[in-house]
């Protein structure tokens, strides 16, 4: 307890002089002392010595003024207790006496009897009321704020005088406000939410910690930290708050919690020595799913990846090392997230030292994507090298070099499938090795997107040994492994789709020939079906078909070739299959075969054959033609008509048994007693109905057939209505296709007038094969008894007590409800039918768990169980369910009994609330055993144990402190004691927690009677917290960190110190009491014993609280000065002086060293008290020197001179303002709501007139014993407002600058705003010149020499140059050493000589500003607004730059993006054009289109294609759209135009190559065909070539009306369109010849014809003959031509010069030499375009002769003048005509053509040309390949597929 003193306890007694010679002398240790005082002085209000302690009233029987003189002291002494010796009182009386103030009333016997006992009494009521005076002084002077609040209300009782100052208000202001008046608006935190907080503490008696938002009374918002405890004070249940201020705490963990939860990486911070986690980030939360709690609980082995190693001691290992060495480290860590995700962290360990401690911090990242990428890129390198050489399909590696795709690698699928070498092919490009000649266009196309990056994947032809193949092909882009970044690499990977192609083409020819197969009616017609199919479509040998015979053991041949198969048995011309034979297993096992015919005859040619089985239905068999194998591509098509061939088969069966089934159905109908129809859905037909109508409905069949609808004639007019509504419904449902399944209906009927029955119609509407129609079949049924039953089930159905309830066991649908079911739920019935069972089940009780009940009731029986329903209305309540599994009509349903439990659980649940809703612990005993009955809620909670068994084992010895005295013994007899008795007992118990925790309980046991047993109920309360709270109390005084001393007030004497004073001096208590004051104070000035005792008296007689700094000195001769507070309290009810000293040593040596630092700073520093700064006459603390240099004069002079002293410095326009601002300042820091630092700028006049400018800073600080001071920091800052002034000037003249059209004009703005405003002495700008590449001088201003006006500057003019060369600045005087100059003094240009001083500033790219002065020195205010200048000059001209290179390219932009959408239409068109003209059969179709697509419909407004007139030079239109025909007459192009200015069209048909005239109006000279075109409103035309394999077919011209409308890569595209149109009218004609069966030969002969090969053999005298043609894949064509006879020397030079191109020999001969002639044009060209071949062409020194073969239905004088204009002197000498099947050589030719592949084709010309097939051979395979530039295997594959075709074609003689 509190000490109270070591005086003797007076006490004064209003009583009997006998009173007090009995109870004095009684008290040995602390004595006793009494003496009678009169009660009047009592009544005056204390005793006249004021020393007493106590106050004992003697009272009597009929005395009745004691309450009164209780009332009186109690007013004058409140903390002196009083004492009652009373004699007969009744018990009221004795309460009044309480309540009037008694702090404890005695029986007046006991001074008689036992006076000891009412001496210990006195002195215990004494020491209480002392240590409770005690306790409020401490409570009241406690540096933590503290308040009590109503236990149950929340409202605050009182408030400590630290909580009043922390708010800034005063006790009595607080005790009348609502505590929600004193919380700050901050979100969660309002008055409701603090009274349950209070309650919540009062109700579980446990300390809660909080913390709080409250309002100061000036507003501010103050964070406190809160610890509310439930405490009895007196008799009354009290919440205590004690709170510490912790707003700053929370400003400064506010801005690291923004840092450390805002970044993106994962924090957690760690003690690596207690292996404990102790923070982590937001983001460690987001990632790992857990919670901030949930993580620091779980540590770091709680998230780590254990199975993987990664365990918590491995993480604090690494951690400890990291403490130790002080090194990071980083490492890789796995996790597991809340929901199962592994994540792979990337962690940086770091010591670190956070709130003093060693820490260890982890910054971690997720890597697990990263990881996981690196990872899947390496699985996928070796996924591809595993793929590239074991894939089955041909891959092929790329490297995109400049563009082009070479080949780096192919896999052996490639060697194998395309037939060429590795070597042969590796280090070629792609186009080369494998791209044919007339896929290269589209291959560039292609090449041109995989180098983009783009995806391609789509179907081409491609070469390989064997010639061109269909190939499926796919790019697949990956990184290059190669340093050359612009290299990228590639697979490309093809898949053979030939035979696919192949097979596609068959298949489909087969679909299109199986409509006959599916449209047979007999099985006999589906067989000849197939049997055709077989033959003309697939072209295979015998086909035929085979069904089962009479005998089931048999198949019979019903149509095609079946007595051909010597397989078979033959009867009769028609073969069968029996068991046994082949075709027989085939059939049963239902499984194709392919067999050798020759297997079942001798005599027959070995064929294969394959037998197909037709399902149950028969077999299809067929041979193959030629003897060979069978082509997959031949047994997929077998087995495709196969498959049709059944389905016909089951088709035609089902009708067979459709018409079986209508039989039988009708032979049962009509004898089953319920009504069957069929008819029509509105019944406007019938179709059938049995005689079972005329029993229901007692009319005939026959009237019903008559009048399909006359049945509802006999419905009850009570239904009838009802009936026809349901009824037009169904109609209309099933006219819109939206029908139900079917359709039930329930009537009654009237047959004849009779009974009323019932019926159950049930209809299905049933659509008919061809789904064409409807048909309504149904059946009727008589219910009448079926009804009736019912009728009777409903009565006691809806007459039961319970709700009942029918349901479906699987669905939990609801079949049926009764009425008290329907009003249990609040549903009507039908909104509950249909539904299932969760709709009144609430939504905890799922229907799973009624499933599992159900099942028990159909095992079991009935079952009976407690379930929760739920209203209609959402409320739910208790039923009581009784369960069967029933069988109702057949099906299995489930009847519930429901009851309505709600009342029943109402009564339950409210014991229960009642026994554990008491806020104590309640135990109920059994008092004959002892034994616990039952416990509360509350009483487990209390000790920690969840079920009641394990209390009950335990018993009393288990859960109390039996070591302390409290047993199972002692608590027994207890609960026995109260039961005999009948009376309560209150008793404290000690007992212990399941943790092991141990707690005072305070019981009060009564005895009760529950269900007729006796009973003793323990009501127990917690009061653990008051005992620890007791104990604390006495630890206060040596438990605070501040340095206490208690005097006694009188004499000054040191009464008392806590442990930190003895800390502080480093003596032990008793050594200071004994040395005193004087003992431990210092000799220095000031500071005595006397000056000591002098400050405790002045507090002391004032009560108020004072403060002072002493000085104190330590054992060791220290010195250290202590900042006190002395105040005046009562302890053991004297008032004593008590000191509250605080350490401030280490301050005030900063404060000496801060004053010795102030005196040399040029500012002017201020310190004074707060308050004084609003004041006129100031008296500071300390003024430095510089205050006088600043105002021109002292403060001292200030004071004289002004009448407001320092406010009559300031200037009139700032005084008031100035005077607002101190007068703030000062009422913040009286608030304690100071800011750090506050800062004004104002003018002051100074003595001399002049005004100046001055910045002052205040810092309020403290400054010792809780006074506040304030810091004026002042400086001069004159010249920098000045400053600020011009360049804010400047500023504003110059913001338009960024809006100026030129460079010159922002130039001019710059310089005139510089010269006006920033007084800058001479002022140029030079502007650099894109065209000259020089400076030019733009504006001037000022005095410049007359050269720098004039004069340009360029490269090497000097200084000048170099400052806008180098980015940098020159000055006259060289520069300085500041980076950024450049020059030395004499770099000076000679223009600038007559300059004082000058410097030159690049404005970057675009000029250079010079500023200079005449006469004087640049100043440094002037260099600065120079440099002012140029940088906002260089912003302009940056901006200006900007806009300007910003407008052109959103120009260009525009512009781009007007020509790719163009070209995107125009990409788009020339596909569509493609796909129209492959259709095309003749070419004005193909022109046509073209045309009608590009000017029709399309971006183009003119479009005409057109060609030569046979015979003329004239260019003639075939088609023109957008123009009429009369347009290009009018024009009358010819292709011997010799002017200056052809039409397009003309240049094109020339050269054969686009021709574009980009500007009507301005293309250079005009030709008449320019002013038609423009006429028509054309600006532009182009001109397409219609070119394939070098024979132009027309042209195509195009026209806009627009200028510049085709660019280069819109002509790209019109060009290759005009290749594909070319390629379109080639096919054309080449199909024309090839399908005409006439053909016509014309021989020419003559002399001096002027073709090459006749000049050749008039320069050499000799026989020159045609041998054949090549065209050549890579473009040129190769013309062999043989010399025969005597052969000059100079034969190989008249054959160059003779022909155009490059002329080699082939072979060469004495008297015969082979030349090839390769060039782009030959003379048989022009022959082409009329589909002219020349046959044979030879000549000799004297005649030509010349074979040429023309389509039959050619233009055959047409072509002869054509031929005549190349050669004039050849004459048509013969003219015969040839048929088809006369099979010419030349014919034969196209044969062999058509038949090769362009390669094969060209690999046999080039070795037949080059003598290989010679013998002896005249070169062998290797100079063929190399003329060919192919391996010699590639040319031995070509040579040998070529041959074989060849030779089938002249031996096959069905070919032939």
């Amino acid at each position: 307890m509190f000490p109270v003193g070591s005086h003797s306890l007076q006490g004064a007694v209003v009583g009997t002089e006998t009173l007090v010679e009995t109870l004095e002398g009684r008290e040995k240790e602390r004595g006793l002392s009494l003496h009678v005082v009169d009660p009047e002085v009592v009544e005056a209000g204390a005793p006249s010595d004021g020393t007493a302690d106590c106050l004992v009233v003697e009272t009597s029987e009929s005395d009745d003024e004691s309450e009164t003189v209780v009332e009186r002291w109690q007013d004058g002494w409140p903390n002196v207790p009083v004492v009652l010796l009373v004699a007969g009182w009744a018990d009221e009386r004795v309460a009044d006496a309480v309540s009037a103030g008694a702090a404890d009333v005695l029986p007046r016997r006991l001074v008689d009897t036992d006076p000891d006992v009412v001496v210990e009494r006195i002195v215990e009521v004494v020491e209480r009321e002392h240590a409770l005076t005690s306790f409020r002084e401490l409570y009241d002077e406690g540096s933590e704020a503290t308040t009590v609040h109503d236990a149950e209300t929340g409202h605050m009782v009182h408030a400590n005088r630290t909580f009043c100052e922390l708010l800034g208000y005063d006790r009595e202001t607080i005790r009348t406000m609502r505590f929600g008046e004193l919380i700050a608006h901050v979100p969660g935190y309002d008055h409701e939410r603090a009274m349950d907080v209070f309650s919540s503490v009062a109700e579980r008696d446990e300390s809660l910690e909080i913390q709080w938002p409250l309002k100061t009374a000036d507003g501010e918002v103050r964070w406190s930290d809160a610890r509310l405890s439930s405490v009895r004070v007196g008799n009354r249940e009290v919440v205590l708050s004690t709170s510490v201020d912790i707003t700053e705490r929370r400003r400064h963990e506010h801005r690291y919690e923004q840092v450390f939860d805002n970044v993106n990486d994962v924090i957690s911070i760690h003690d690596p020595w207690a292996e404990e986690m102790l923070d982590v980030n937001e983001t460690m939360s987001e990632l790992t799913g857990y919670g901030h709690e949930t993580l620091l609980e779980m540590d770091v082995g709680g998230v780590s990846d254990t199975d993987l190693g990664f365990s918590e001691g491995r993480a604090y290992e690494m951690q400890q090392r990291v403490a130790a060495s002080g090194e990071s480290e980083t490492v890789e860590w796995m996790i597991e997230t809340a929901s199962g995700d592994r994540r792979l962290l990337e962690t940086n360990l770091a010591p670190a030292t956070i709130d003093g401690e060693d820490r260890v911090l982890a910054l971690s990242r997720d890597v697990t994507e990263r990881r996981e990428y690196e990872r899947r890129l390496e699985r996928e390198r070796d996924r591809r090298s595993v793929l590239f050489q074991n894939n089955p399909d041909p891959v092929i590696r790329v490297r995109f070099e400049g563009g082009e795709p070479i080949i780096r690698e192919v896999n052996p699928a490639f060697e194998e499938v395309f037939g060429f070498p590795s070597a042969d092919v590796v280090g070629t490009s792609v186009v080369d090795a494998v791209v044919p000649a007339d896929e290269r266009e589209q291959h560039e196309r292609l090449r041109e997107k995989v180098v983009r990056g783009e995806p391609v994947e789509r179907e081409a032809r491609r070469l390989t040994a064997d010639g061109v193949r269909n190939f499926q092909f796919k790019v697949i882009h990956f990184g290059s492994s190669s340093e050359d970044d612009s290299a990228t690499d590639a697979y490309v990977w093809y898949t053979d789709v030939t035979d696919r192609k192949r097979r596609e083409k068959t298949v489909r020819r087969l679909h299109e020939s199986t409509d006959e197969v599916q449209n047979a009616e007999t099985r006999q017609e589906v067989c000849e079906a197939v049997v055709d199919a077989a033959e003309n479509v697939l072209g295979l040998a015998n086909p035929a078909c085979w069904v089962e015979g009479k005998s089931e053991e048999s198949l019979t041949s019903v149509a095609g070739y079946g007595d051909q198969w010597g397989g078979a048995s033959s009867d009769n011309n028609a073969s069968t299959f029996e068991p046994g034979d082949e075709g027989y297993v085939a059939y049963t096992e239902n499984e194709p075969r392919v067999v050798d015919t020759a297997d079942w005859d001798e005599g027959d040619q070995s064929k294969a054959a394959i037998l197909l089985p037709l399902g149950d239905h028969g077999l299809f068999g067929a041979a193959e033609p030629g003897g060979g194998e069978f082509e997959a591509v031949t047994r997929t098509a077998a087995r495709i008509l196969a498959r049709h061939a059944t389905t016909a088969l089951e088709r035609v069966e089902r009708g067979r048994e459709l018409r079986e089934s209508d039989r039988r159905f009708r032979l049962i109908a009509d004898r089953i007693d319920e009504v069957i129809f069929l008819s029509e859905p509105d019944f406007s037909e019938l179709f059938y109905v049995n005689d079972a109508y005329e029993t229901l409905w007692g009319e005939s069949v026959e009237k019903l057939y008559d009048d399909p609808r006359g049945f509802i004639d006999s419905i009850d007019p009570r239904d009838r209505e009802s009936f026809e509504a349901d009824f037009e419904e169904m109609v209309a449902d099933i006219e819109r296709g939206d029908a139900d399944e079917s359709y039930v209906f329930e009537y009654r009927i009237r047959p004849d007038g009779g009974d009323v029955r019932w019926v159950r119609a049930t209809g299905y509407p049933v659509e008919l094969e061809d789904g064409d129609d409807t048909r309504f079949v149904g059946i009727v049924e008589d219910v009448t008894d079926r009804r009736e039953l019912e009728r009777t089930y409903r009565g006691v159905f809806e007459n039961v007590s319970d709700g009942l309830v029918i349901h479906e066991p699987e669905s939990g649908r609801i079949v049926d409800v009764n009425e008290r079911f329907c009003r249990m739920n609040g549903y009507e019935r039908d909104e509950l039918v249909g539904e299932t069972i969760d709709v009144v089940t609430a939504s905890d009780h799922e229907y799973e768990r009624a499933e599992a009940l159900i099942e028990e009731a159909r095992e079991q029986g009935s079952q009976l169980f407690e379930w929760r329903n739920r209203r209609k209305n959402g409320e739910t309540y208790p039923v009581e369910v009784h369960l069967s599994v029933v069988d109702i009509r057949g099906n299995e349903r489930v009847l519930g009994s429901v009851r309505d439990v709600t009342e029943r659980k109402r009564r339950e649940r409210e014991y229960e609330q009642i026994f554990n809703g008491v806020q104590d612990a309640i135990t109920v005993f059994d008092p004959s055993t002892g034994e616990i009955v039952e416990v509360n809620d509350t009483y487990r909670e209390m000790l920690g144990y969840d079920d009641l068994g394990t209390i009950r084992e335990l018993g009393i010895s288990g859960l109390s402190v039996s070591d302390e005295g409290y047993t199972e013994e002692r608590g027994t007899k207890l609960i026995r004691e109260v039961a005999e008795t009948g009376e309560p007992r209150t008793v404290e118990w000690r007992g212990e927690r399941k943790d092991g925790e141990l707690l005072w309980l305070e019981a009060k046991l009564a005895p009760v009677e529950i269900g007729g047993e006796r009973r003793v109920v323990s009501m127990q309360r917690n009061v653990t917290e008051r005992k620890r709270r007791e104990h604390e109390y006495e630890q206060i005084f040596d438990g605070v960190h501040d340095a206490i001393t208690v005097h006694d007030s009188d004499t000054a004497e040191l009464v008392d110190v806590n442990e930190t004073f003895c800390d502080l001096l480093g003596y032990e208590r008793a050594e200071i009491l004994e040395m005193g004051v004087d003992g431990y104070t210092p000799e220095q000035e000031g500071y005595s014993l006397e000056s000591g005792r002098e400050f405790i008296h002045e507090v002391v007689e004032t009560g108020d609280p004072k403060q002072i700094t002493w000085p104190v000195e330590t054992r060791d001769g220290e010195l250290r000065w202590l900042d006190i507070e002395g105040t005046t309290v009562e302890i053991g009810g004297r008032v004593r002086y008590v000191s509250i000293g605080r350490d401030v040593t280490e301050r005030r040596r900063t404060e000496r060293k801060l004053s010795a630092i102030l005196d040399r700073i040029d500012e002017a520093i201020f310190l004074t008290r707060v308050e004084e700064i609003t004041a006129a006459s100031q008296s500071p603390d300390y003024v430095s020197s510089g205050y006088e240099s600043i105002w021109g004069q002292s403060l001292e002079q200030i004071r004289d001179s002004n009448e407001d002293g320092f406010f009559g410095t300031l200037h009139p326009d700032d005084e008031e303002e100035y005077r607002s601002t101190v007068e703030a300042i000062v009422a913040d820091v009286d608030a304690d709501a100071a800011d750090d630092r506050y800062s004004q700028e104002y003018r002051i006049e100074r003595t001399d007139g002049t005004i100046r400018w001055v910045q002052s800073d205040y810092y309020p600080t403290e400054w010792g014993a809780g006074e506040t001071r304030i810091v004026i920091v002042s400086r001069d800052v004159t010249a920098r407002k000045a400053r600020e002034r011009r360049i804010a000037s400047f500023d504003d003249a110059t913001d338009d600058l960024a809006r100026a059209d030129s460079p010159e004009e922002a130039a001019r703005q710059a310089v005139e705003a510089a010269t006006d405003l920033l007084e800058l002495p001479a002022v140029g700008v030079l502007l650099y010149d894109d065209d000259d590449g020089v400076l030019r001088p733009e504006v001037l201003s000022g005095q410049f020499p007359e050269a720098v006006a004039t004069d340009s500057v360029g490269p090497s003019d000097g200084a000048l140059w170099e400052v806008f060369a180098t980015g940098t600045i020159v000055a006259s005087d060289g520069g300085t050493s500041r980076s950024g100059f450049v020059g030395a003094t004499d770099a000076r240009p000679d223009t600038l000589s007559d300059l004082e001083a000058w410097r030159a500033m690049a404005l970057g790219n675009h000029g250079v500003l010079l500023v200079g002065a005449p006469e004087q020195s640049l100043d440094s205010d002037t260099i600065q607004a120079a440099h002012v200048l140029a940088a906002t000059l260089e912003a302009a001209f940056s901006h200006l730059q900007s806009r300007e290179r910003l407008a052109a390219q959103e120009e260009r932009l525009r512009t781009q993006t007007e020509r790719a959408d163009r070209l995107d239409r125009i990409a788009h068109l020339a596909q569509q054009v493609e796909a129209a003209i492959t259709d095309a059969s003749a070419p004005a179709e193909v022109e046509q289109e073209i045309c009608d697509r590009l000017a029709g419909s399309g971006p183009y407004d003119l479009a005409w294609t057109g060609g030569i007139d046979v015979g003329t030079d004239r260019l003639a239109a075939r088609t023109v759209v957008g123009a009429t025909d009369q347009y290009v007459d009018e024009m009358a192009l010819t292709t011997t135009d010799s002017t200056a200015d052809p039409h397009p069209t003309v240049t094109t048909w020339r050269t054969d190559e686009v021709c574009v005239a980009d500007s009507i109006v301005d293309d250079g000279p005009t030709g008449d065909w320019r002013r038609i075109v423009l006429s028509e409103g054309y600006q532009s035309l182009c001109a397409v070539p219609l070119t394939y394999d070098g024979i132009t077919h027309g042209v195509l011209t195009i026209g806009r009306d627009t200028p510049n409308a085709f660019d280069e890569r819109e002509r790209a595209m019109l060009s290759q369109l005009g290749t594909s149109i070319g390629y379109a009218l080639a096919a054309i004609e080449r199909r024309r010849a090839l399908e005409s069966d006439e053909s016509v030969e014309l021989e020419f002969r003559g002399s001096n014809v002027a073709l090459p090969f006749a000049r050749a053999a008039a320069a050499a005298d000799c026989r020159v003959t045609l041998v054949r043609t090549v065209a050549r894949q890579d473009g040129p064509t190769s013309v062999y031509v043989r010399f025969e006879g005597d052969l000059p020397d100079n034969t190989a030079r008249v054959a160059d010069r003779t022909f155009s191109g490059d002329v080699s020999v082939v072979s060469e001969a004495s008297s015969k030499t082979v030349f090839e002639v390769r060039a782009d044009e030959w003379f048989g060209s022009p022959l082409a375009e009329y589909g002219g071949v020349i046959r044979d062409a030879s000549a000799d020194a004297d005649e030509t002769t010349l074979t040429v073969e023309v389509p039959g239905e050619a233009d055959v004088r047409s072509f002869v003048g054509r031929l005549q204009e190349m050669a004039p002197s050849l004459e048509l000498v013969a003219r015969r005509q040839h048929r088809r099947r006369d099979r010419t050589p030349a014919e034969l030719s196209d044969r062999v053509r058509a038949e090769l592949t362009d390669r094969q084709f060209e690999v046999v010309q080039t070795a037949l040309s080059a003598g290989y097939f010679e013998w002896p051979r005249e070169n062998d395979g290797g100079e063929v390949a190399d003329r060919l530039g192919i391996t010699q295997p590639t040319l031995n594959k070509h040579l040998r597929l070529a041959e074989k075709k060849t030779f089938g074609l002249l031996f096959d003689t069905e070919s032939v």
